[in-house]
């Protein structure tokens, strides 16, 4: 079996709710909002990058052992290394997106097939279960979370550079020593958090929160994008962002089509 070249951070199976079909393709909208241009693309090319999950292949990684350790723990590190299988996150993704649409599924035809949708049982404590985990799997795997995330780590691991050396060294200026990442580990260093502990936690607090299902009654459809899951800080406070899962007043949007949309709100503040 080949490789997947074209690797989705966004579900085909999610985007195809907000595009229309053409033959045995679905056509979609798209908003370029720093080029300021809209334009109609397959649901094929967009949310997506080429081998945007893979990791880098075994010998680009002995290559680089070999260069940054002597040749006795480079080759120690190599043994322990094994088989690597390059694309092991996207198959993960491939998986779980089966289950995420069987969930958005559910939610799609009870609003349709209930007469009083308003007065009914929006969502199951099951399917709130197992939403939480997927909703943070989508927020996490995007191409936005990925860049904020390095971008965060390698200014922490600046600071830490910094304060080390200042200790030894009286008269250093901050950045002296500039810290400089390896691309070629994105993906790995972006895989290795969204399997962390920090994921099953993550999913626990927004099953903590309440949730409901929107139903959009006006004119104008629901859209989406290539970060769908929207979180909104409604507790502002200086020099806090208040804008993470667990925050205080954090109120989180995921559209499921043009009509319905999952609104997710702390509990405390609401």
């Amino acid at each position: 079996m080949g490789k997947v070249k074209n690797q989705h951070y966004v579900p085909r199976s999610y985007l195809k709710y907000f595009a229309n079909k053409k033959n045995k393709t679905y056509q979609i909208y798209v908003y370029d909002k720093e080029n300021d241009k809209f334009f109609p693309s397959n649901i094929e090319g967009v949310a997506s990058s080429r081998f945007f999950y893979d990791f880098p292949e075994l010998k680009e990684i002995k290559e680089d052992l070999m260069k940054e350790m002597d040749e006795i723990t480079a080759h120690e590190k190599i043994a322990e290394l094994g088989e690597i299988d390059e694309q092991l996150v996207e198959k993960h993704f491939s998986e779980l997106e089966g289950e995420f649409q069987g969930l958005l599924n559910n939610l799609r035809s009870r609003f349709k097939l209930c007469p009083n949708p308003e007065e009914s049982l929006a969502i199951n404590l099951l399917e709130k279960f197992k939403l939480s985990h997927h909703l943070i799997f989508q927020l996490m795997r995007t191409r936005d979370f990925r860049d904020t995330y390095l971008d965060m780590e390698q200014r922490f691991t600046q600071y830490l550079v910094d304060e080390f050396a200042k200790k030894d060294i009286p008269d250093y200026k901050l950045g002296s020593f500039q810290v400089e990442r390896n691309e070629r580990y994105d993906s790995l260093t972006h895989a290795s958090f969204i399997f962390s502990d920090s994921l099953p936690e993550l999913a626990l607090t927004l099953n903590k929160h309440i949730w409901f299902i929107g139903i959009n009654r006006s004119n104008t459809p629901f859209y989406t994008s290539d970060n769908p899951v929207v979180r909104y800080p409604h507790k502002n406070e200086p020099f806090i962002s208040n804008s993470g899962i667990a925050s205080q007043g954090i109120e989180i949007a995921f559209p499921i089509n043009e009509e319905l949309i999952i609104i997710i709100r702390e509990r405390s503040f609401f």
